[in-house]
């Protein structure tokens, strides 16, 4: 398959779904209950289980249903495994990755965080 052929492809999917996503997008979102205290919990507790990481995180981010927390730094140690390890069995998916600069970063992400609302939802 040639690039140009990819291209058309894919900008083809895009416009199809585009209106679709708009949509999503602007709706108003509210934090499903269940998945904030999860969300918290991990948030409140993750830091006690890691030394020599950086911990940030967000809400309503990277799309509007979604929420992550972030870990960086360059020797990220688990000093306790057993409760890292339920901690991030909550979550919908977890990356690891190597920047250049030498941090390690992973990235813990919640799906279906929020729904749209009932009045402002798709």
């Amino acid at each position: 398959m040639c690039t140009n052929s990819i291209d058309q492809s894919l900008e083809s999917f895009i416009n199809a779904h585009k209106d679709a996503l708009k949509k999503e997008e602007s709706a108003n979102y509210v934090a499903v209950p269940e998945k904030l205290a999860v969300f918290r919990y991990t948030l409140d507790n993750i830091g006690k289980c890691v030394r020599g990481a950086r911990v940030t995180s967000g809400m309503f981010k990277p799309f509007k249903s979604m929420a992550y927390i972030t870990l960086t730094g360059r020797n990220i140690e688990i000093v306790d495994t057993v409760a890292f390890v339920e901690l991030i069995k909550m979550a919908s998916n977890i990356e690891v990755s190597l920047q250049t600069n030498g941090n390690t970063v992973l990235d813990i992400a919640y799906h279906g965080f929020a729904r749209p609302t009932s009045d402002g939802g798709i």
